[in-house]
């Protein structure tokens, strides 16, 4: 069994706040990799799973670290997600799959088109959420596993097209 590392944006530290008190807050996609460096100088687990944990915005569902949206049809972000697949931390933790954990961040087509990217560039499978999650989905651990159900991966996602058919 993985051990999470979790990761909670700087605006939605309420989200974990009680309820997952090793949670590692950060405000930019960035600074991601310093937690990993951090994490994996005191870690002895063989394998970890990496939960990104924050607001959604409304329309694309596409997940908010801090000042960042993992929006990877920008070139700086697809940039960091890059940078971070590539780090030595992110190797030598042995992640074995990253969970984004904000409200329906696998419901809308962008959103889904950006977890099944991220699987790629990563190398690993990556998960969002169906439903809203809160506080009450945690525990001291991270994500509740009780509600695994509400996760869903890259590869079950439907297959959108890359092209809208012509109106007539």
């Amino acid at each position: 069994m993985s051990t999470p590392i979790v990761i909670v944006s700087s605006n939605a530290v309420s989200l974990l706040s009680s309820a997952c008190p090793r949670a590692r807050v950060v405000d930019s996609l960035r600074e991601i990799t310093g937690v990993l460096d951090e994490v994996r100088e005191s870690s002895t687990a063989s394998t970890h799973t990496l939960d990104l944990t924050g607001h959604t915005r409304r329309g694309t569902r596409l997940l908010r670290i801090g000042r960042d949206t993992l929006d990877l049809l920008v070139p700086s972000v697809e940039k960091v997600v890059e940078d971070l697949a590539a780090s030595a931390a992110f190797r030598a933790l042995r992640i074995t799959a990253l969970r984004l954990m904000g409200c329906e961040s696998a419901v809308s087509a962008v959103a889904q088109q950006t977890i099944k990217r991220l699987g790629r560039l990563l190398g690993i499978p990556v998960y969002g959420t169906l439903k809203s999650i809160g506080n009450a989905h945690h525990n001291a651990d991270g994500f509740d596993p009780v509600f695994d159900h509400l996760l869903i991966e890259a590869s079950q996602l439907p297959n959108t097209p890359r092209r809208l058919p012509r109106m007539r």
